[in-house]
């Protein structure tokens, strides 16, 4: 869906949130961070996620509305049909928020409508379609290889929600200080790049589970013993390999030189056992 982002915004708001940090700490930025948790509070059928939206941008419009009147009618206005990825919440909070500011009612319902599809969209692909299977396959393959060990949930849970909370850190300031601009951000080629760099760490991370399957299958064992530190050697391989790629060495090369590295691990954990 085309948005036109061609709109002159009043940047003096962002100016006076930034005074006396009032966008951090307790300020708006970080109480709209907090409320961004709690999106789908009251979630329903008619209308999704409009009473979590609204409590999450409510500070926004506080700050925006200093007549009651006109702040409960922008409030009234957000309880209208919201669904987007809870993730990608505060960018749009930030967004909207600043439609609020900058344009008329009707407009900004409008553009709010395009806004929540897009983040929508880039939050199913990125945390859903990468980053969630991704910290599944990873916190499963690390458990594999450390048996009766509680690393692979603490994996799943830093690999799946360090990124989440990061966007949801910077969503509100993202969306506040490019409006909708910030939506050819998540349109930008580094989106398709990010989403083809998750499904190469998926695919890795699926075919290094798999052989972890089989090696304890192999065994009749619950654990991997020293093949675990082993199979999770075989990232650190591929990120050297594509430093050395990024410096020139040939393919060749490191092609070689990470077969020599698995035949002196598998001697090393033959003369181990």
């Amino acid at each position: 869906m085309l948005i036109d982002t061609r709109l002159e915004f009043d940047y003096s708001f962002g100016a006076n949130l930034g005074n006396g940090g009032v966008l951090n700490g307790d300020g708006v930025e970080g109480r709209v961070f907090r409320r961004s948790f709690f999106i789908e509070t009251l979630w329903n059928y008619q209308k999704m996620q409009n009473v979590g939206f609204a409590y999450a941008i409510s500070p926004a419009l506080l700050f925006i509305h200093k007549n009651p009147e006109a702040r409960a009618q922008a409030i009234s206005r957000q309880l209208e049909y919201i669904n987007t990825h809870p993730v990608m919440s505060p960018l749009l909070v930030g967004l909207v928020a600043r439609l609020e500011q900058d344009l008329e009612p009707a407009a900004g319902v409008r553009y709010r409508r395009s806004a929540m599809s897009a983040a929508a969209a880039y939050g199913d692909r990125v945390f859903w379609g990468g980053i969630k299977p991704l910290a599944a396959i990873w916190g499963t393959l690390v458990a594999l290889c450390f048996s009766g060990s509680v690393v692979g949930g603490l994996v799943l849970l830093l690999v799946y929600n360090l990124p989440q909370v990061f966007v949801r850190r910077l969503g509100f300031r993202l969306g506040w200080t490019r409006g909708l601009d910030a939506l050819q951000v998540l349109g930008a080629p580094r989106t398709e790049h990010l989403v083809r760099l998750l499904r190469g760490c998926f695919c890795l991370a699926l075919g290094m589970t798999a052989a972890a399957a089989v090696l304890t299958s192999a065994t009749g064992s619950a654990t991997l013993g020293l093949w675990g530190p082993a199979l999770l050697g075989i990232p650190v391989i591929g990120v050297g390999g594509y430093f050395f790629r990024r410096k020139g060495v040939s393919s060749t090369l490191v092609i070689y030189i990470a077969i020599l590295l698995a035949v002196m691990v598998c001697i090393l954990i033959d003369s181990g056992t």
